[in-house]
């Protein structure tokens, strides 16, 4: 099983995954369509993603 944290920016995202042995991977990429479909396609039934709940006021 793999984790991921989600932490939400205007311009980018970034976060940990959590891999299978227990070691920590960070990335980032920029928000945009395109890149929200490439993080998708690396996601499958057993990854569970975290995200930050956030809000304009």
């Amino acid at each position: 099983m793999r984790y991921f944290g989600l932490d939400v920016h205007k311009s980018y995202h970034e976060g940990p995954e959590l891999l299978p042995d227990n070691t920590i991977r960070r990335f980032r990429f920029p928000n945009e369509k395109k890149e929200w479909k490439r993080f998708a396609k690396e996601l499958d039934g057993s990854c569970k993603v975290a995200l930050e709940a956030t809000g304009n006021v």
